[in-house]
Protein backbone atom coordinates (compact mmCIF):
# COMPACT_ATOMS: atom_id res chain seq x y z
CA UNK A 1 0.00 0.00 0.00
CA UNK A 2 1.30 3.20 -1.03
CA UNK A 3 1.52 6.43 1.05
CA UNK A 4 -1.35 9.41 -0.11
CA UNK A 5 0.26 11.91 -2.64
CA UNK A 6 3.49 9.83 -2.48
CA UNK A 7 4.00 10.74 0.92
CA UNK A 8 7.91 9.21 2.53
CA UNK A 9 7.62 7.81 5.93
CA UNK A 10 10.17 9.47 8.07
CA UNK A 11 12.85 6.64 7.96
CA UNK A 12 12.66 7.41 4.67
CA UNK A 13 13.18 11.07 4.50
CA UNK A 14 15.52 10.72 6.96
CA UNK A 15 17.86 8.28 4.93
CA UNK A 16 17.29 10.37 1.60
CA UNK A 17 18.56 13.15 3.57
CA UNK A 18 21.29 11.55 4.81
CA UNK A 19 22.29 9.89 1.26
CA UNK A 20 22.23 13.95 -0.14
CA UNK A 21 24.17 15.05 3.06
CA UNK A 22 26.94 12.77 2.55
CA UNK A 23 26.71 13.38 -1.16
CA UNK A 24 27.18 17.12 -0.55
CA UNK A 25 30.08 16.20 2.21
CA UNK A 26 31.90 14.76 -0.72
CA UNK A 27 31.29 16.73 -3.55
CA UNK A 28 32.73 19.67 -0.93
CA UNK A 29 35.20 17.45 0.14
CA UNK A 30 36.83 17.08 -3.72
CA UNK A 31 36.32 20.72 -4.08
CA UNK A 32 38.29 21.03 -1.21
CA UNK A 33 40.93 18.97 -2.56
CA UNK A 34 40.82 19.95 -6.30
CA UNK A 35 40.85 23.88 -4.65
CA UNK A 36 44.38 22.57 -2.61
CA UNK A 37 45.56 21.05 -5.51
CA UNK A 38 45.12 24.29 -8.03
CA UNK A 39 46.95 26.15 -4.96
CA UNK A 40 49.59 23.85 -4.77
CA UNK A 41 50.11 23.75 -8.60
CA UNK A 42 50.29 27.57 -8.63
CA UNK A 43 52.95 27.71 -5.55
CA UNK A 44 55.24 25.42 -6.45
CA UNK A 45 55.35 26.80 -10.53
CA UNK A 46 55.59 30.31 -9.39
CA UNK A 47 58.51 29.09 -7.39
CA UNK A 48 59.96 27.54 -10.19
CA UNK A 49 60.25 30.23 -12.26
CA UNK A 50 61.09 32.49 -10.26
CA UNK A 51 64.35 30.32 -8.63
CA UNK A 52 65.15 29.95 -12.54
CA UNK A 53 65.01 33.81 -13.50
CA UNK A 54 67.09 34.57 -9.91
CA UNK A 55 69.95 31.85 -10.34
CA UNK A 56 69.85 30.28 -13.93
CA UNK A 57 73.75 30.99 -15.06
CA UNK A 58 71.86 29.91 -18.53
CA UNK A 59 70.14 33.18 -18.66
CA UNK A 60 71.89 36.10 -20.07
CA UNK A 61 71.33 39.33 -17.83
CA UNK A 62 69.23 40.72 -20.40
CA UNK A 63 66.77 38.02 -20.13
CA UNK A 64 67.02 38.14 -16.43
CA UNK A 65 66.20 41.85 -16.25
CA UNK A 66 63.25 41.11 -18.42
CA UNK A 67 61.88 38.23 -16.90
CA UNK A 68 61.90 40.42 -13.53
CA UNK A 69 60.43 43.27 -14.99
CA UNK A 70 57.87 41.18 -16.56
CA UNK A 71 57.17 38.95 -13.39
CA UNK A 72 53.65 39.34 -13.26
CA UNK A 73 53.46 37.10 -16.43
CA UNK A 74 55.07 34.57 -14.43
CA UNK A 75 52.63 31.32 -13.50
CA UNK A 76 50.87 31.75 -10.33
CA UNK A 77 52.84 35.39 -10.10
CA UNK A 78 49.89 37.07 -8.37
CA UNK A 79 48.90 33.91 -6.80
CA UNK A 80 52.31 33.90 -4.34
CA UNK A 81 52.77 37.75 -4.64
CA UNK A 82 49.67 39.61 -4.40
CA UNK A 83 51.21 42.81 -4.36
CA UNK A 84 54.61 44.19 -5.86
CA UNK A 85 55.97 44.51 -2.26
CA UNK A 86 56.41 40.88 -1.74
CA UNK A 87 58.88 40.62 -4.35
CA UNK A 88 60.71 43.98 -4.57
CA UNK A 89 63.32 43.09 -1.71
CA UNK A 90 64.42 40.44 -4.85
CA UNK A 91 64.45 42.98 -7.54
CA UNK A 92 66.22 45.52 -5.08
CA UNK A 93 68.94 42.82 -4.37
CA UNK A 94 69.11 42.20 -8.12
CA UNK A 95 69.48 45.53 -9.13
CA UNK A 96 72.49 45.85 -6.23
CA UNK A 97 74.65 42.82 -7.29
CA UNK A 98 73.58 43.38 -10.61
CA UNK A 99 73.58 39.83 -11.48
CA UNK A 100 71.71 36.12 -10.65
CA UNK A 101 72.26 35.09 -7.21
CA UNK A 102 75.06 32.72 -5.78
CA UNK A 103 72.18 30.34 -3.91
CA UNK A 104 68.55 29.26 -3.34
CA UNK A 105 67.48 28.26 -0.71
CA UNK A 106 64.03 26.47 -0.53
CA UNK A 107 62.08 26.62 3.16
CA UNK A 108 58.06 26.19 3.44
CA UNK A 109 56.25 28.56 5.52
CA UNK A 110 52.89 27.94 6.25
CA UNK A 111 52.64 25.45 3.80
CA UNK A 112 53.88 27.19 1.10
CA UNK A 113 56.57 27.04 -0.58
CA UNK A 114 59.31 30.12 -0.17
CA UNK A 115 62.65 30.86 -1.46
CA UNK A 116 65.08 33.04 -0.29
CA UNK A 117 68.08 34.06 -2.21
CA UNK A 118 71.79 34.94 -1.32
CA UNK A 119 74.15 36.81 -3.48
CA UNK A 120 77.74 36.65 -2.08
Amino acid sequence: MSNENNLHSPIEVIIQLNVKQQKLIYILYIDKILLQISDLVKNITAKLWLNRTGSDKNLSENQRQERLCEWEKAPGARYCHPREEHLLPLHVCYGAAGRGCDEVYNIEVLNQKCSMYLWR
